[in-house]
């Protein structure tokens, strides 16, 4: 007797991904969505070389680490001209796509490895 597959609906996947990582992020921070705020180094350092040095911050060390993302994300913030208020929100939404990218990577690997069940 053969077992009958389920047709596989990846758009289905990724949104349902989508949620599930949504919900995690949420889980383990949820004041992260709703007061997002500037957390440790990114306001003091890394957002205040992004508007006095521009595109150069990307290359100044701190504690002996390039920070590329972060100062890339503060650069490019800082050009289109977001408010300082809504600076941190676009760092949370920045993280988010991140991490869902990321678990979409493993999603995606899954199939190369042959997992039965992603």
């Amino acid at each position: 007797m053969k077992m009958m597959q389920l047709p596989v609906n990846k758009t289905r996947d990724i949104i349902l991904l989508f949620f599930i990582t949504l919900l995690i992020l949420l889980f383990r921070r949820y004041d992260a969505f709703t007061n997002p705020q500037f957390w440790a180094e990114d306001c003091l350092i890394i957002f205040d070389q992004a508007v006095r040095f521009g595109f150069k911050s990307l290359f100044i060390p701190y504690s002996g680490y390039l920070f590329m993302l972060p100062r890339l994300f503060a650069v490019l913030f800082n050009s289109v001209s977001i408010s300082y208020l809504y600076i941190p929100l676009c760092y949370n939404t920045v993280a988010f796509l991140i991490t869902f990218l990321v678990s979409y990577g493993l999603y995606e690997s899954a199939s190369f490895m042959n997992l039965k069940h992603k």
